[in-house]
């Protein structure tokens, strides 16, 4: 028996973080608790395209450590 029970594929998307976009996939009625499973490619690029905007630019972000864990000779 499969997941789909009889039903026919369907295709759908996610979003692929490393190629920054929405890819198609097919979908054969096993049920997913994942949050990256959309009906059609507009739904998942209203919810995905800017996921990375913050993280885009070139410049270097700056934070804190505390020096007591931190071992600035380390590589």
């Amino acid at each position: 028996m499969s997941c789909n029970d009889g039903k026919e594929w369907t295709n759908r998307y996610y979003y692929d973080a490393e190629l920054r976009l929405c890819r198609m996939y097919w979908h054969g009625g096993c049920f997913s608790y994942s949050k990256n499973d959309f009906p059609d490619q507009e739904t998942c690029q209203w919810k995905c395209m800017g996921v990375h905007s913050a993280h885009a630019s070139s410049e270097p972000e700056f934070g804190r450590y505390d020096s007591s864990q931190y071992d600035m000779d380390s590589k």
